[in-house]
């Protein structure tokens, strides 16, 4: 069954809740209902004997989320109980009664109930309560206001409701509501009570066809019944004349409404544009391996490639080189009125090969240098300068201790080949400096020292053979006149620091 609203909106000084009587479900008016709908009676004159003159009342019926005025026998419905605070006291709780009963009979004692008010389809906080055979439905405890309870302020509930079977003929709607300050008394509550008639309809069918359209298009909407009228509620977007014919203004969204005596349907229409795709924006290549990305103003669209063996791209525009070669890029939007696209020629370029590179050794002590070379050539050397020196012709010096990477990149139609190698930089030992005597008799020895520790001492075989011997604590003994050479060397890893230092061996002397 298609879920209609019955709306009645009741707007008064805001009938609040009592906290002692009316908000907890108590009687409102002796041992009748308070609304009226039974005997005349109605309101609430504990909590003052006259309705509130601060009243507005505005009756709804609601179906789909749309206006009517009528009911449909056997449909469902909301009735929707509205109030509003118009005075200046501060009213922040309330309580309601509401009946549906037929319009023959109502207001006397032969008052016949209309339709079904369901208690398990009820909100938590409302019941059903029976009086006699006549019921009413009612808040369970004081609501909370929407608001601080001041000027303004609007109370709300709604309440599903089964309209009576076919032929029940007006249906009418009492409604009181009760707005209280909460102090436990009946000073400053206020009241009011309404009711309005619901005539019977004919059971119709909802607006049918063209309820999508393009801009510059029209199309014809067709009603349950003829000698209506139409109306746009944006004939900016949507105008509609006098036979139900529409034609599309404007993007976006309108309400057509059509009306016929006690009949009222409404229609939700969409215009939309021919789409117009904008040029494609972003670079025309790409090489083997590499991505560029692309774009394009006009949303809503999808990217696609005639050759996927060239190029790949993806759904949010990446494009992906794979092979040498063109690749046409293209953007499309489609919708209900049409598509639309644009093209990109992307060329991929094939990106060289850097080749490898070669080194007589990857491990340099500091200041050391060492010539790398290339497999490829045309291609230039880099890396990062704080630790190496790096020479065009690819000579590389170790500057400070540290792991370097060289890079050679070889670059052919703007796309870049890399060949790579690392370097590893060691510090050397600190100068171990020699000192002693300048010379040495034959037969006699001294003790030279070095400023460095960990090293050891040898003769410099190149420089005076022979001529003299040292020990491993630095003794120097003279052998044969002439020129000699010591060392001192201190290794630090695979770095060495070596010291040299030259000394006489003088004939002795007779006396």
């Amino acid at each position: 069954m298609k879920k209609k609203n019955l709306v009645l909106i009741i707007f008064s000084a805001f009938i609040y809740v009592s906290l002692i009587s009316y908000s907890k479900g108590g009687k409102i008016l002796s041992d009748e209902n308070g609304t009226g709908a039974k005997d005349g009676q109605g309101g609430c004159s504990c909590h003052g004997p006259q309705e509130s003159p601060e009243l507005n009342i505005s009756v709804e019926l609601d179906s789909a989320g749309f206006p009517v005025n009528h009911y449909v026998g056997g449909k469902s419905y909301t009735i929707k109980i509205t109030g509003k605070n118009n005075s200046a006291k501060r009213l922040t709780r309330f309580g309601f009664r509401i009946a549906a009963v037929k319009s023959k009979g109502a207001g006397t004692s032969a008052v016949v109930n209309a339709g079904v008010i369901s208690p398990s389809l009820l909100p938590q906080d409302c019941r059903n309560t029976s009086i006699g055979s006549f019921y009413i439905v009612e808040q369970k405890n004081q609501i909370r206001a929407k608001g601080n309870g001041g000027p303004g302020t609007l109370y709300e509930k709604s309440i599903p409701w089964t309209a009576p079977e076919t032929g029940t003929g007006e249906v009418k709607l009492y409604g009181v509501l009760l707005a209280v300050n909460g102090d436990r008394t009946d000073k400053g509550d206020i009241w009011n009570k309404t009711n309005i008639n619901i005539p019977e309809g004919e059971p119709q069918p909802a607006i049918s066809s063209g309820k999508s359209i393009c801009v510059k298009q029209t199309s014809q909407l067709l009603p349950a019944k003829a000698g209506g009228a139409w109306v746009s509620s944006d004939p900016g977007i949507v105008s509609v004349d006098a036979t139900g014919t529409i034609y599309g203004n404007a993007q976006g969204n309108a309400i057509i409404t059509y009306t016929n005596k006690n009949y009222k349907a409404m229609t939700q229409v969409t215009v939309n544009n021919t789409p117009v795709v904008a040029p494609i924006e972003g670079v025309e290549y790409v090489c083997t391996g590499s991505q560029i990305t692309l774009n394009d103003k006009s949303a809503g669209g999808n990217w696609s490639v005639n050759n996927n063996t060239i190029a790949f791209v993806s759904e949010t525009g990446v494009v992906s080189g794979i092979s040498e070669g063109a690749a046409e890029i293209t953007y499309t939007i489609t919708n209900a009125c049409g598509t639309d696209k644009k093209g990109k020629t992307v060329n991929v370029h094939r990106t060289p090969d850097a080749g490898y590179i070669t080194a007589p050794k990857t491990d340099l002590c500091v200041d050391e240098s060492v010539m790398l070379s290339s497999s490829v050539p045309g291609g230039i050397w880099t890396g990062n300068n704080d630790i190496a020196g790096i020479g065009t012709n690819g000579i590389v010096k170790a500057i400070r201790e540290g792991s370097v990477t060289i890079f050679y990149t070889l670059r052919i139609n703007n796309c870049a080949g890399v060949a790579e190698k690392t370097l590893n930089f060691h510090p050397s030992p600190p100068e171990g400096a020699i000192s002693g005597p300048p010379e040495i008799k034959v037969g006699d020895h001294r003790t030279f020292i070095s400023r460095g520790t960990g090293g050891f001492w040898s003769i410099d075989y190149k420089n005076g053979n022979g001529n003299a011997i040292i020990t491993s604590n630095g003794d120097v003994y003279g052998v044969k006149e002439g020129e000699t050479g010591i060392i001192y060397s201190v290794q630090n890893g695979i770095c060495w620091n070596v010291v040299k230092h030259k000394i006489k061996i003088v004939k002795r002397k007779r006396y």
